[in-house]
């Protein structure tokens, strides 16, 4: 009997009716329908294939791990270099070291971190982390390094320097954004200050032109008075309006200066 699986739709397609149909008519049996059934029987789409089995994983004690529903396998062996090819200085390693004393996990041979300065001091002797399981700390560890790899993995090396561009990158560009900023507030100051400006002159100027109006309706009553004055009146009533329109002159050719004594 054959161990194979194969994955086919809870309801039969009509393919798998015709193929079963078809054995029928041919009078075969029950277990030569389900074989041509079974050929027939479409594929799965691609995201179904792959979410078929919801993976209860088990590990062999080292690197291989096994799911127990539909026997998938991965491996996951870190591949530890040869300590001929390690680094001495004093750079930190992740180490595999088979223990003495103090090991990481309740194993002889275990995963730590460590480090050799002979490049540096001149003193070739690893230095790695163990763990005191008498009174759960970490201590320094006691054995043999036998394998080594960098912190970070090549993969996570380029990935680390990708999303640094990209930091960078959006760095730069807030940066110019920040500078954009402060320039149109500037701006916005300035216009600011042109507005008042404006507003003011502007204000002035309508009052000037009250001045002007009341200059002017005075000199126009003044010289009403000339009009309806007798005749004996009328010359006191033209030296008036001759003396309110010699004092008002300065107006004419200084509004503002004017504007300021008729306020006063």
């Amino acid at each position: 009997m054959s161990s194979k699986w194969k994955l086919v739709p809870v309801e039969p397609t009509q393919s798998i009716l015709d193929a079963m149909t078809t054995e029928r008519k041919k009078g075969n049996g029950v277990l030569q329908m389900w074989f041509e059934a079974m050929a027939a029987a479409p594929a799965p789409p691609e995201s179904d294939a792959k979410s078929v089995c919801d993976h209860e994983w088990t590990d062999d004690g080292e690197f291989l791990l096994v799911c127990t529903k539909c026997g998938t396998q991965e491996n996951h062996d870190p591949k530890w270099r040869d300590m001929e090819s390690a680094p001495k200085d004093g750079t930190l390693l992740r180490l595999l070291v088979s223990f003495d004393e103090h090991s990481t996990e309740d194993a002889d041979e275990a995963p730590t971190i460590g480090a050799n300065n002979f490049d540096n001091d001149g003193e070739d002797a690893w230095r790695f982390a163990g763990w005191c399981w008498t009174h759960d700390h970490f201590t320094q560890g006691v054995g043999t390094p036998v394998g080594w790899l960098p912190m970070i993995d090549a993969s996570a090396s380029t990935e680390l320097d990708r999303v640094t561009a990209e930091r960078d990158a959006l760095q730069l560009r807030l940066t110019v954004q920040d500078q954009r900023v402060d320039e149109l507030e500037e701006e916005v100051g300035r216009l600011n200050r042109v507005k008042l400006s404006l507003k003011g002159l502007a204000e002035s100027r309508a009052d000037n032109c009250s001045v002007y109006r009341e200059h002017l309706n005075e000199a126009l009553s003044l010289a009403e008075k000339v009009r309806d004055s007798s005749l004996g009146m009328q010359r006191k009533s033209l030296n008036d309006l001759i003396v309110y329109l010699y004092r008002h002159s300065a107006a004419a050719l200084k509004p503002t200066a004017e504007a300021e004594s008729h306020d006063q």
